[in-house]
């Protein structure tokens, strides 16, 4: 009860009240008991990161302090700190190269025929279950996701560090954070670095843009892992085609029209704008198999069974509408060439959302490859060079 009251916020007068009624413990027991759960705590973590495989994960902890009765000496201030996490992986093979960059050429960037098969393959499979939700024949059809390198299920084992009163937002102050982890939290001698170890460092764009400066300082601390892709793909997709309130077919438009709130450029919501994104697909897929329907329908008198059907009709709806956009394009009609780059971005968007639900690698990094050609294009030039970072690591420096 106490240790509930206390993590609650409750002033310790209460929790004194409470004490004296015998409903909670004492405020110094509370204390004391906590102490000793952070000791035993630490001393884990301690144990795992000397002896197991792990990552790091860090961001900043941004809150004001307001001041009710404020004063010239005494005003409200803004409080930024470090909160991280230790996550336990498994380990791996082999040795990290540092000279890969060397190694890693335009041709390793470039949509090959085997990126192509592989996004139409995934493409059919979305096509077919936007066929099995919206036309009740096609419901029983049996439709198994693609599966390239799928991981192991299996539980993470997560540690939270202790809080750190660094400002992050910095370089300075990102060296500040990793030694204060690697030697006063970790407690990391420096032969534990000896044979050939490195640390795995996840944040945000701008962590791994000031760690990569403390890098080339000197400090190799190790490869870097940018998150977010979901994030940073839907924001692309926004301000590509957010477009103008007045010109149909646009994002703005079509978000006028729904009623939807919070749609912006200026500031991502995220959950508004993936459920915007998911719905201009569900909606474009319905009327794509409408119109492929319309000369060529299902009967089950053709001699072609239902899985024969869906796989030609969403092969052929591939073909038109996600891949052949330039067709559009030469007939000079760029409202329905513009619909096609939209959906082709959009079906890319479901597949990385999918197969980042599914746990598939080998999908998730099929993504990325185009993802990195978009953002090169686009105005986030700072992503798009960690992704070539990440493509580098993957297929040149980092062990399987």
């Amino acid at each position: 009860m106490g240790t509930y009251l206390f993590s609650n916020g409750t002033p310790r007068k209460v929790i004194e009240v409470f004490s004296h009624a015998g409903l909670s413990m004492s405020y110094s027991s509370v204390i004391r008991a906590l102490r000793l759960l952070s000791k035993s705590s630490m001393a884990n973590i301690r144990t795992v990161a000397a002896n197991k495989t792990w990552h790091i994960v860090y961001d900043n902890l941004n809150f004001r302090r307001i001041k009710h009765d404020q004063r010239l000496d005494n005003k409200d201030s803004f409080v930024s700190g470090t909160t991280a996490t230790l996550i336990q992986c498994d380990s791996t093979d082999g040795i990290f190269n540092q000279n890969a960059h060397k190694k890693l050429c335009l041709q390793d960037l470039l949509i090959t025929k085997n990126n192509h098969d592989q996004f139409k393959e995934v493409s059919t499979y979305h096509l077919v279950n936007a066929l099995k939700r919206h036309f009740e024949v096609f419901q029983g059809l049996q439709n198994d996701a693609p599966i390239k390198n799928l991981l192991q299920l299996k539980k993470s084992e997560t540690f939270p560090l202790p809080s750190m009163d660094i400002n992050e937002s910095s370089v300075e102050g990102n060296k500040d954070v990793i030694e204060t982890i690697i030697n006063s939290t970790l407690e990391l001698p420096r032969q534990w670095f000896h044979n050939g170890r490195h640390v795995v460092i996840a944040g945000d764009q701008l962590t791994i843009k000031n760690i990569r400066s403390v890098m080339r300082v000197g400090d190799t601390t190790g490869p870097i892992v940018p998150p977010k892709f979901q994030m940073i793909f839907a924001a692309t997709i926004l301000r590509t085609y957010y477009g103008s309130v007045t010109t149909p077919g646009s994002l703005a438009h079509i978000a006028v029209m729904l009623g939807r709130k919070r749609i912006s450029t200026e500031k991502l919501d995220f959950h508004a704008v993936n459920e915007l994104i998911y719905h201009v697909f569900e909606a474009a897929a319905w009327r794509a198999w409408r119109v492929a329907m319309e000369d060529d329908a299902f009967s089950s008198d053709c001699g072609e069974s239902s899985e024969e059907f869906a796989r030609r009709k969403s092969s052929e709806i591939f073909e038109k509408l996600v891949s052949g956009a330039n067709s559009f394009f030469d007939h000079k009609n760029n409202v329905s060439f513009n619909g096609s780059l939209l959906f082709r971005d959009m079906m890319l968007y479901v597949e990385l959302s999918h197969a980042i639900k599914s746990g598939d690698i080998g999908r998730i990094e099929e993504v990325i490859k185009w993802l990195t050609l978009m953002l090169q294009a686009g105005c986030t030039r700072n992503y798009a060079h960690e992704l070539i970072h990440l493509h580098c690591g993957l297929q040149y420096a980092w062990p399987k």
